[in-house]
């Protein structure tokens, strides 16, 4: 399921002997740590949120997605303690996002201990980010590589980059944006080409915005 979606449906039932017993019921759900792209993980990453979280047998309640991906763990066991658990999981992200490959016409930067992995597009992301990249190559083949920071996470999701579970990276939980280094530091676009990096980019239908402008954050914002 997508971050911050609800899935409704779900039920916990308690048996005895193969018999339904109605006994009470709490539900509890957690993170899996490490997951959903995600290198890091503390008691500060949000969960989720269950409704009702407990109830007697049957128990029909409803998952609320955090805002980052990941693998969630629903346990079920009876309020006192006279029965056993069980454990379900639950899939948080974004489907069909894919990992932005190592090519001739750019150079990949900006992972870390907590995001290892961040240069996940949506497949049509990465063909139009491919034509700008060639095209752009093609327009200054003298010009360094793109040089591409952060796309989305490989689930999407919310991309914390101060790793603490809030402030999100504008734009970046969908694989449809990506940045692209544009400022003084190694492998930059030239001022002298915005522009036309800009009209390339529209060209492919996209759109390409300076961002942070006049620091040494300053980069293009490539959205498809």
């Amino acid at each position: 399921m997508e971050p911050g979606k609800v899935i409704s449906g779900l039920r916990a039932d308690v048996t005895c002997n193969g018999t339904p017993s109605d006994k009470a019921v709490t539900l509890t759900v957690e993170a899996n740590a490490n997951t959903g792209g995600h290198g890091h993980h503390d008691s500060a990453r949000p969960p989720g949120a269950l409704n009702p979280a407990s109830g007697n047998s049957p128990v029909t309640f409803s998952f609320i997605a955090p805002a980052p991906a990941g693998d969630h763990t629903i346990t079920a066991q009876c309020t006192d303690g006279s029965c056993g658990t069980d454990t379900g999981r639950v899939w948080v992200g974004i489907k069909g996002l894919v990992s932005v490959p190592a090519t001739c016409f750019w150079s990949l930067v900006g992972s870390t201990t907590a995001h290892p992995d961040n240069h996940y597009l949506t497949s049509r992301a990465l063909v139009g980010l491919a034509e700008l990249a060639a095209l752009y190559r093609r327009f200054d083949p003298t010009a360094p590589l793109l040089h591409l920071n952060d796309a989305s996470l490989e689930r999407g999701g919310l991309f914390d980059i101060r790793g603490n579970w809030q402030f999100p990276h504008e734009t970046h939980g969908r694989g449809t944006a990506i940045d692209v280094r544009a400022n003084a530091a190694t492998g930059a676009i030239p001022p002298a080409n915005y522009s036309e990096f800009i009209q390339l980019a529209q060209d492919v239908g996209g759109r390409a915005a300076i961002h942070n402008p006049g620091t040494t954050n300053q980069h293009f914002h490539v959205t498809f």
